[in-house]
């Protein structure tokens, strides 16, 4: 009987010793990331290109609409073969304005990951400097993972060591 209570007590102990080394965090990196200059000028770029596709979907969507209207006006008087042409001819401008709008969006999705990319690896790389540095064993992002509870006493708000690892203020 005696020889169970010991090894219960040496199974326990151990696992309560352990408990009682965790230590968790959390970071609201959304926070970090907009702060971080990298991100604005990621931004900016992105907006830019942005601009010049909405302009260049804009002249071509003026153009379709400007031979529209001119065969709308013109319509009654031209001949059959004259008037399917145009018709064909307004389609494929149609499709064409929408099969580029597809591809403008890809490229956009595209670039900004390209531009995103290393900024979320910088703060990421900050993130976990300050896990190793301070001990942590769990970081959670509070920005990305919505977890109902967080007890301030057990969990650690690391978000202004990370931007102070990321020379942020």
């Amino acid at each position: 009987m005696i020889k169970k209570v010991l090894i219960l007590l040496m199974l326990t102990l151990p696992l309560g010793a352990f408990a009682q080394n965790l230590k968790f965090g959390h970071v609201y990196m959304s926070e970090i990331i907009v702060l971080m200059p990298e991100y604005n000028k990621a931004r900016t770029e992105l907006e830019t290109l942005q601009k010049q596709y909405i302009t260049e979907i804009q002249n071509a969507e003026q153009e379709m609409q400007k031979k529209y209207t001119e065969y709308m006006s013109q319509r009654d008087s031209l001949p059959e073969s004259i008037r399917q042409r145009r018709e064909k001819e307004i389609q494929d401008l149609a499709q064409r304005g929408e099969e580029f709008k597809g591809e403008v969006e890809q490229i956009l999705a595209q670039k900004s990951q390209e531009l995103t990319e290393p900024v979320l690896k910088k703060a990421n790389d900050a993130l976990k400097q300050v896990g190793t540095e301070k001990g942590f064993t769990y970081i959670f992002d509070l920005s990305q993972t919505p977890i109902p509870f967080v007890n301030e006493q057990q969990s650690i708000d690391v978000t202004a060591d990370v931007k102070a690892k990321l020379g942020i203020k």
